[in-house]
Parts: C-alpha cells; sequence; structure tokens
C-alpha cells in the first residue's frame, strides 16, 4: 500500500490554524483530487482494444496488494487495483473478512443476535429470479417499502434484518474489475505524464 500516492502530484497547501496568532504554515501534500485523470487516461490508453477491465470478486483474506500481486505480479501495484474502482478509503470502502465483518456487527449492535433481529428494511417482490430457456439469469427486483406500504402490499414481501442489510452492503463491495493486464504499463506511462502536466 505503500506506493499507493507515489504517482500523484503534490501541491503546496497553506495550513492556518483558526482563532490563534500562528502564522500559516506552507506544506507540501499529496493532490488526491487528482484520481480524477485516471479514467480519461484510461480511456486514452484502450483507444480500439474494447476491454479494459476484468471482472474480478474478492475473496474472504484478499488486500489490494495480494490481488496486485496476484494479478499484475507484483504488490506495487495495489494503487491500480484501488484507482480501477474508485476506492478512495480502503477501510470503508473494501470489503470486510468474515471475521472483520462479525466484529463489525457486534461493535455496532451490540451482538449478532441483535442485528439479527431487529428490523432495517422491508421489501417488496416486484419480479422472482428466474432463468430464461438460453441460460441466462434474471435477478429479481424488489422496491423497498416503509412500515405502512408492508403492511398494505400485496404481493410477496419480507422484512431484511440488520445483520442481512450490512451483509449485502458488504458483498457488494466483493465484486470490483481490474485493468487488463496488458494495458498496464502503457497506462502506468501515461498516468505520470498526466501527473506532471497537472
Amino acid at each position: 500500500m505503500s506506493n499507493y500516492f507515489r504517482f500523484l502530484p503534490k501541491i503546496d497547501y497553506q495550513l492556518k490554524v483558526a482563532n490563534t496568532t500562528v502564522s500559516p504554515t506552507l506544506l507540501e501534500i499529496t493532490n488526491i483530487t487528482s484520481r480524477a485523470i485516471f479514467r480519461d487516461t484510461i480511456s486514452r490508453v484502450i483507444g480500439n482494444e474494447g476491454i479494459a477491465y476484468y471482472p474480478y470478486s474478492i475473496q474472504d483474506g484478499d488486500r489490494p496488494d495480494s490481488i496486485a500481486e496476484y494479478y499484475y505480479g507484483d504488490s506495487k501495484y495495489a494503487w491500480v487495483v484501488l484507482y480501477s474502482n474508485d476506492i478512495i478509503d480502503p477501510l470503508h470502502d473494501w470489503p470486510k473478512t468474515q471475521a472483520e465483518f462479525e466484529g463489525y456487527i457486534i461493535h455496532k449492535y451490540g451482538s449478532v443476535a441483535a442485528a439479527q433481529s431487529q428490523i432495517a428494511e422491508y421489501e417488496g417482490v416486484i419480479t422472482d429470479k428466474t432463468v430464461r430457456f438460453d441460460g441466462e439469469v434474471i435477478d429479481e427486483r424488489v422496491v423497498k417499502l416503509d412500515s405502512t406500504a408492508y403492511t398494505s402490499y400485496t404481493g410477496t414481501k419480507r422484512t431484511v434484518t440488520a445483520y442481512e442489510k450490512e451483509e449485502r452492503e458488504n458483498d457488494d463491495k466483493r465484486q470490483i474489475r481490474l485493468l487488463r493486464k496488458s494495458l498496464l504499463q502503457s497506462a502506468q506511462k501515461e498516468l505520470s505524464r498526466a501527473f506532471v502536466e497537472t
């Protein structure tokens, strides 16, 4: 993770302490707003090559550096994994391991049992999950309901516990995309050039 900010340009930032007579201090800091350049640069690098990213499902215990080591052959490309997925804060934007998730639930709700008994949302099912004749899976469609609408909803309906809601949100973070290996070197070169220009 030490390479995460390496390619970002530095800017001078004047730090002022409010309500004091302390003189402002000029600091050199990393310009994290330059992350926006990443997508534009990747678009230029791709050109007419088509697919730039491959889907990847994060497994329990995967980290950005371990995925970079596995896929790119070097953990220093963890920043590419994060940039490719607009992950700004790996502590909150990256999925928790099962052990971290359980600890989070206990800290937030007091116990797993409490989270499993607390209703967080109400859902009405619009269409069930189906598989077409050609094998294509069409996911279930649901609508969020408030407690009043839930009571009067005539279709299939269900409650979602706090535990289930938190688990869904954590699992949604597991689906990421990885920049194609063949684009890595040219993307890195373009990004270095783009960051120098900013």
